[in-house]
């Protein structure tokens, strides 16, 4: 077994929520201490589920301007181990339920790579709560889009 595969089994017997992810965290948490940046733009893709958006967010991604919180599978903020208990829930489609949009963005600020002037974030649910976001996410952004 090379060191790669035995430092991922590490981290996944210690860390199993957080398996795919503890890379990323430790990396982001090195970039942002010494180098985030100050004037970020965030974006978010609005759409319902199996409409393409995962697709728009590749796409996005390939711009080097671009950081994404969740680079995995679905590629879903509300995906995001630390959220999923908050966000991925039987009520994650009504719209009356409220969430605390100051905690979520100190999460995602976590996930995110804060040396680019673009942080993306793309969960399905998030459609019914443009106007929330809006007040936390300032300047935000959205991209809207359906078939």
């Amino acid at each position: 077994m090379n060191k790669q595969k035995l430092k991922y089994k590490i981290i996944q017997f210690l860390f199993p929520k957080y398996a795919g992810f503890v890379t990323k965290l430790v990396k982001n948490r090195i970039h942002n201490l010494t180098n985030k940046r100050k004037d970020h733009k965030f974006l978010f893709i609005l759409c319902a589920n199996y409409c393409g958006s995962t697709l728009l967010n590749q796409i996005i991604c390939t711009s080097k301007s671009v950081a994404v919180n969740n680079s995995m599978i679905t590629r879903e903020g509300q995906r995001i181990p630390d959220l999923e208990e908050i966000m991925f829930t039987d009520k994650r489609w009504d719209e009356t339920n409220t969430y605390d949009w100051h905690f979520i963005k100190k999460i995602f600020m976590r996930y995110w790579d804060l040396r680019f002037p673009i942080l993306l974030e793309k969960s399905p649910p998030n459609l019914l709560r443009a106007n929330e976001i809006k007040k936390v996410f300032k300047p935000s952004f959205f991209v809207i889009q359906y078939r």
